[in-house]
C-alpha cells in the first residue's frame, strides 16, 4: 500500500510538472509598463487578437509597418522629435512612415489623399464633425476601433468618458477613433504684471476678478499710459475675428453662457443660453462687450484681426490683456522676453457672475482631434498597442519629455533639459493625458514661475463644466437655409458691437434663426443629447 501511493504521487507531481512547462508566461513571470488590470482580464504582457485568443507581445511579433498622415508644427522635425519616434519603434517593434503635409492646407491635402484611394493606415483629424472625416466612416474608409480598445487600458483610462460618445460616428456603438485628449478646462486672460505694478494695481490672489474689476484693467491699461513711455499707444484687451471677420461677445462665462446645459425655462430640455427666448444672458453679453468697444477698451482692428495677429500685438505691447490658456505664459513670457526683458505675466484665472461664481464651458468633445485608422491597416491592434504604449507610465515619459539623454538628463529623480529640449515637440502634439495639468509645465519654467502656473492651472480645470452637445453637429446644421441665415446672424452680432445696430435687434435676430432652421437644430440637438444622456 505504501509503494502503491508513493507512486502515485509520483505520477501527479510529474503531470502538473509538464502541464506547468506547457503553459505561456502569466502576468506574474514578467514586468509590464501596463496597469495590472486591463478590461479584458488578460496579461497585460500579452495582445489579444479579434477573437480573444492571447498572441505574443508585439515586442515579440515581427516588424510592423505603417503610414501617418499628420498635422504637425512646426513643419520641420527637430533632432528630439527623430529621437522620439524612434524610442517609439524600438519599443514597440514598428516602423512608422510619416506624412506631414504643411499646416497651411492640411485639410486640403487630406481630402485630394483619401479621394484618391491611396489611405496611410492611420490619419489626424481635426474634429469629429469633420465632413471629410464622416464622409470617410460613411464609405468604410475608416475602421471602428472598439474591439481593440478592449485591450487598450491606457486610452481608456487618460480619455474622458465623454469623448467616445463623440466617436460614434454610425449613431451606434462603433467607435471611430482615438481622441487626441487635452486637459479640460475654463480658461482664463494672460495679463501685463508689469502693466499692474507701474499702475499700483494688483489681481486677487487666486486669480478671479469681478466684471468691474476686469472693466477697470482694461480702462486702465487704455488710459493710464501703463508702459510709461509718455504715448496713449496702448489698449487694453487683444480681441480677433473668425475667418470670414465676424465678432462677438469677450466675456460669455460670467453671463451663463456655457454651451448646453438643462434650462429652467422654455420649452426645451437641454439649452444653450445664446439661443433661449425666455432668457437675456446673451444680450447681456453683447451689451457688455458693445460698451467695452465704445469706450476704446478693446484694440480697435479688432473687426480685420486674425487670431495670429491678435497674439503677436499683444507680444509687441500693443495690448495688455489677451484670452489665452495659462499652460502657455511661459512660452510667452520666452517670446516677450528679447522685446521686453523687463516683461512679466499674471493670469486672470476667471471673471466672476453676479452670484459671485465662476464657471467656464469645456469643450464637450474632451479632445482636439481624433486618430482615425484606415481600412488599409492589416494589423490595427498593433497601431491601437502604440498610441496604447505612449499613455503607459514608461510612453509617458518619452511623449512629455522626449526622450531620456537626449532630450533631457535625470539625476536624482531632477529633469534637466538639454540643449535639444526646447525644439522638441512633435511626440506632444500626438497624445495627452487627461489628468496631468504638468504636461503644461515646461522643464524649463523657473522655480518661480512654477507654482504659479500649477495653481493657475488646477483652478481652471476645476471651474470647467462639459456642454453636454458632447461636439455633436446635428443634421439642421448642413441645411443650405441654416447655413445662409447662420452668415446673416453672425454679421448682425458685428454689427450690434461695433454701434452699427441697437442691442434689442437681437431679438428680431434670434426669432429669425428659430424660423431659418434654428428649431430643427435646437430640437435635434435636444433629441441627441437626450439619447446619450440616459446611457
Amino acid at each position: 500500500m505504501k509503494k502503491l501511493i508513493s507512486m502515485l504521487l509520483i505520477a501527479a507531481f510529474m503531470t502538473a510538472l509538464f502541464a506547468g512547462c506547457g503553459e505561456s508566461d502569466t502576468a506574474d513571470s514578467k514586468p509590464s509598463d501596463k496597469p495590472a488590470e486591463t478590461s479584458s482580464g488578460n496579461s497585460p504582457d500579452s495582445s489579444v487578437t479579434a477573437s480573444g485568443e492571447e498572441g505574443p507581445k508585439a515586442s515579440e511579433e515581427e516588424l510592423y509597418t505603417f503610414k501617418m498622415f499628420a498635422n504637425f508644427t512646426p513643419a520641420e522635425q527637430s533632432e528630439g522629435d527623430k529621437a522620439f519616434f524612434a524610442a517609439v519603434e524600438e519599443a514597440n517593434n514598428v516602423k512608422i512612415e510619416l506624412e506631414v503635409p504643411p499646416a497651411t492646407n492640411y485639410a486640403e491635402r487630406l481630402q485630394i489623399m483619401l479621394a484618391g484611394g491611396d489611405y496611410p493606415e492611420v490619419v489626424l483629424f481635426g474634429s469629429a464633425t469633420d465632413k471629410v472625416l464622416l464622409d470617410a466612416v460613411k464609405n468604410d474608409v475608416i475602421i471602428p476601433i472598439d474591439q481593440y480598445l478592449e485591450n487598450a487600458p491606457n486610452i481608456t483610462q487618460y480619455s474622458y468618458d465623454i469623448s467616445w460618445d463623440s466617436l460614434k460616428l454610425k449613431g451606434d456603438d462603433q467607435i471611430f477613433g482615438v481622441p487626441r485628449t487635452s486637459i479640460a478646462r475654463a480658461d482664463g486672460f494672460i495679463v501685463r504684471k508689469d502693466w499692474l505694478d507701474h499702475l499700483g494695481m494688483t489681481i486677487p490672489e487666486g486669480g478671479v476678478v469681478t466684471k468691474d474689476e476686469f472693466v477697470e484693467i482694461l480702462r486702465a491699461f487704455t488710459e493710464d499710459d501703463p508702459d510709461g513711455n509718455g504715448a496713449d499707444d496702448t489698449y487694453g484687451f487683444a480681441a480677433s475675428s473668425d475667418a470670414e471677420g465676424n465678432i462677438g461677445p469677450v466675456l460669455s462665462w460670467p453671463f451663463g453662457l456655457n454651451g448646453w446645459h438643462k434650462t429652467d425655462k422654455g420649452p426645451y430640455e437641454y439649452l444653450d443660453l445664446t439661443y433661449s427666448k425666455e432668457h437675456d444672458n446673451y444680450k447681456q453679453a453683447l451689451e457688455f462687450t458693445r460698451d467695452l468697444w465704445e469706450k476704446g477698451y478693446i484694440d480697435p482692428d479688432w473687426p480685420v484681426t486674425k487670431r495670429e495677429t491678435a497674439i503677436e500685438r499683444f507680444k509687441q505691447g500693443i495690448n495688455g490683456v489677451i484670452g489665452e490658456f495659462s499652460g502657455w505664459v511661459a512660452q510667452y513670457i520666452a517670446d516677450m522676453t528679447p522685446i521686453n526683458p523687463d516683461v512679466e505675466l499674471t493670469y486672470i484665472t476667471g471673471v466672476k457672475d453676479d452670484n459671485g461664481k465662476v464657471e467656464g464651458g469645456a469643450f464637450g468633445t474632451g479632445f482636439w482631434g481624433l486618430w482615425a485608422v484606415t481600412v488599409t491597416a492589416e494589423k490595427p491592434e498593433r497601431i491601437i498597442d502604440v498610441f496604447d504604449w505612449m499613455l503607459s507610465d514608461e510612453g509617458w515619459s518619452t511623449v512629455n519629455y522626449g526622450p531620456k539623454d537626449v532630450t533631457y538628463n535625470e539625476t536624482d529623480g531632477r529633469k534637466e533639459p538639454t540643449d535639444l529640449y526646447p525644439k522638441y515637440s512633435w511626440g506632444r502634439n500626438i497624445l495627452r493625458r487627461n489628468n496631468d495639468p504638468g504636461f503644461f509645465i515646461p522643464l524649463s519654467t523657473s522655480e518661480e514661475m512654477q507654482p504659479k502656473l500649477e495653481q493657475w492651472l488646477s483652478t481652471c480645470i476645476d471651474q470647467a463644466v462639459f456642454s453636454k452637445d458632447r461636439g455633436y453637429r446635428p443634421p439642421a446644421a448642413d441645411d443650405p437655409v441654416y447655413i445662409d441665415y447662420q452668415k446673416t446672424r453672425n454679421q448682425a452680432v458685428s454689427k450690434i458691437i461695433v454701434g452699427e445696430r441697437p442691442v434689442n435687434d437681437w431679438d428680431q435676430i434670434l426669432d429669425d434663426w428659430y424660423k431659418n432652421g434654428g428649431e430643427d437644430y435646437v430640437k435635434q440637438m435636444n433629441e441627441f443629447i437626450t439619447s446619450v444622456e440616459g446611457q
